[in-house]
């Protein structure tokens, strides 16, 4: 799965990498320790044009009637999207990318489990292929959610984890976006795992509350020590 993650992109970042014009970013501040049901900023299609739009990490069926049912539905995965009710409609008709630096995993170790911070080896953006609905409260107000698409991990993540987020090329970003497409699933396929790399880092973003680039730091036992939390 996918269930923390870092973004703290540069607004050349935003405008050079994904293609946004300034004038459809808005106000983005980062976040180096993103969890579930935060609002979040991500990339949709809209109006011809590629525009940013905040939504909240965890897809809300429009049926459902409790908006606690999207903290179950913060990952889809790829293997079942096309027929899974909460996702196959949101599939077909509502993608979404999510920008990132990169994501966060966990190793159970003998004391305590060890986070990791999986990252391309560029430092370029990373871009995890999303879904998302628009779901009405009992007030009519409008809230849009989204959800991470997830694969098997390949042999970068495997060690760490069995599951990992769809990290698309830029290449097929107009494709995943263009909802008038069908025979979207060949898109999903997965950049090299040859871009990726991977380290440990500081028990400091276990708590979802910290943030900063703390977060992302390489760490050491002895590192780890050293930092005050």
């Amino acid at each position: 799965m996918c269930g923390r993650f870092a973004q703290a992109l540069k607004l050349e970042e935003w405008i050079e990498h994904f293609q946004v014009k300034h004038e459809n970013i808005g106000e983005i501040k980062p976040s180096y320790n993103i969890a579930p049901m935060q609002m979040v900023p991500c990339i949709i299609y809209a109006n011809n044009k590629r525009m940013v739009q905040p939504m909240r990490w965890g897809l809300i069926p429009s049926w459902e009637q409790n908006s606690k049912v999207g903290a179950k539905f913060i990952n889809a995965r790829k293997e079942t999207i096309q027929i899974k009710p909460a996702f196959k409609n949101a599939f077909y008709h509502r993608r979404c990318l999510i920008p990132a630096n990169g994501f966060y995993e966990w190793k159970k170790t003998k004391h305590s489990n060890q986070a990791y911070f999986f990252t391309l080896t560029s430092k370029k953006p990373m871009a995890f292929a999303g879904i998302w609905e628009t779901w009405q409260n009992e007030e009519y107000e409008s809230i849009q959610t989204f959800s991470i698409i997830t694969t098997h991990a390949n042999n970068v993540v495997s060690p760490i984890h069995s599951r990992m987020p769809v990290l698309l090329n830029p290449k097929v970003f107009d494709q995943w976006l263009d909802t008038s497409q069908s025979n979207i699933k060949p898109v999903l396929q997965m950049i090299s795992e040859n871009l990726m790399t991977y380290y440990p880092v500081s028990s400091y973003v276990n708590k979802v509350k910290n943030d900063g680039p703390y977060c992302i730091q390489k760490t050491t036992d002895h590192v780890q020590k050293k930092l005050i939390f």
